[in-house]
C-alpha cells in the first residue's frame, strides 16, 4: 500500500515539474519572440524636406511611415544607455488611428524587443503619446510599471506621467499646432507664414528640386 502511495507521489511531482518547465518554456518563448529584432535603416528624404517647407504656407503635412521614421531616426540616431538598459532603435509604425512602436533592446546583455500601442495627441505645445498596451516580446506586461520607469529616466524633451509619454516640440524648426494618426497617416497642423516669408519659403523649394535633379 505505501508503495503504491509513493509512486503516486512521486508521479505527481514528475507531472507538477513537467507542467513548470513546460509553462517557463512558453513563457520563455513568448518574452524572447523576436528578440534579434533590428530597426529598419531610413533617412530623412528631399521629399520629406519638400513636405516641411510646403506645410509652412498650407498649414497642414502629411506623413507615411516612412517619413515618419525618417523623423525618428534623425532626432533619436544611435544606441541609448540607461544605467544597465540600453536602447537600441525605434520604430514607428501607423494602423488606422493608432501607433506602434517597436523598441529593440537589452538589459545586462539580454536582448529583447518592447512593443507600443497607443495614440497620437496634443497637449500644451507637445505630442502626447497615449499609451495603451505594452508587451515584452509577445508577453503583455503592466504600463503603468514602463511607464514608472521611464519618469525616471527621461529629460529634456521627452517626460512621461501615468498614462502617456510627451515630447516637446517647441524646438522644432516650424510652429506645431497639433499631431495626430488618421488612417494611417501622421497629420501635422502647423502655423501658416505669409509675405515675405512665403517668397522665401517659395525659393528654398526651388533650390531643393534644383539639386535633386
Amino acid at each position: 500500500m505505501s508503495k503504491m502511495k509513493n509512486k503516486r507521489g512521486f508521479l505527481i511531482v514528475i507531472t507538477l515539474i513537467t507542467i513548470l518547465i513546460l509553462s517557463l518554456g512558453a513563457l520563455f518563448s513568448l518574452v524572447s519572440w523576436n528578440h534579434s529584432y533590428v530597426v529598419p535603416k531610413v533617412k530623412v528624404s528631399f521629399d520629406l524636406i519638400d513636405k516641411g517647407i510646403k506645410a509652412q504656407s498650407k498649414g497642414v503635412m502629411e506623413l507615411n511611415n516612412d517619413e515618419l521614421n525618417g523623423i525618428i531616426a534623425f532626432y533619436s540616431s544611435g544606441k541609448k544607455t540607461y544605467d544597465d538598459l540600453t536602447i537600441k532603435g525605434i520604430h514607428g509604425e501607423m494602423s488606422g488611428d493608432s501607433l506602434q512602436f517597436f523598441i529593440p533592446s537589452s538589459y545586462k546583455g539580454i536582448s529583447f524587443l518592447l512593443r507600443t500601442e497607443g495614440n497620437l495627441g496634443f497637449k500644451e505645445g507637445k505630442a502626447q503619446y497615449i499609451v495603451n498596451k505594452v508587451y515584452l516580446g509577445k508577453l503583455p506586461i503592466s504600463k503603468d510599471f514602463v511607464l514608472n520607469k521611464l519618469k525616471n529616466v527621461m529629460t529634456g524633451t521627452m517626460a512621461a506621467d501615468n498614462s502617456s509619454i510627451y515630447l516637446d516640440l517647441s524646438s522644432m524648426p516650424v510652429k506645431i499646432k497639433d499631431v495626430k494618426v488618421r488612417g494611417s497617416i501622421l497629420v501635422v497642423e502647423v502655423e501658416k507664414v505669409s509675405g515675405i516669408y512665403e517668397e522665401r519659403l517659395k525659393f528654398l523649394e526651388n533650390m531643393i528640386k534644383d539639386f535633386i535633379k
